[in-house]
This record gives C-alpha cells, structure tokens and sequence, in this order.
C-alpha cells in the first residue's frame, strides 16, 4: 500500500476515533483508549504526509 494512501487514511480516521471515544467515561483522569488512539493516528498520519511532501 502507498504511504500517501496510509497518511490519509490515518489523519481522517483519528478524528473519527477522537468523536467516538469522546462519549466514553473517563478513568482516573485519563481520556478513554478510543481518544488516545485516535490523537496518535493523527500525529502519525500527519507525520507521515509531511514526510511524503517534503
């Protein structure tokens, strides 16, 4: 699979990640996993293109 291909796939599913984990209750102070999850794909995803374009 072509890394451009992954880096948006990536940025567009960690926002979705982030909404639906947003509905779950907190833990000890910590985000739900969906949330945590779903800022690491979009860091990832928006490394990932950055490194693609440049």
């Amino acid at each position: 699979m072509n890394w451009l291909v992954i880096g948006i796939l990536s940025l567009v599913l960690g926002p979705i990640l982030i909404m639906a984990g947003a509905k779950h209750e907190r833990k000890n102070n910590e985000p739900p996993q969906l949330v945590q999850y779903g800022y690491l794909l979009a860091v990832v995803g928006l490394f990932i293109l950055l490194v693609q374009f440049f």
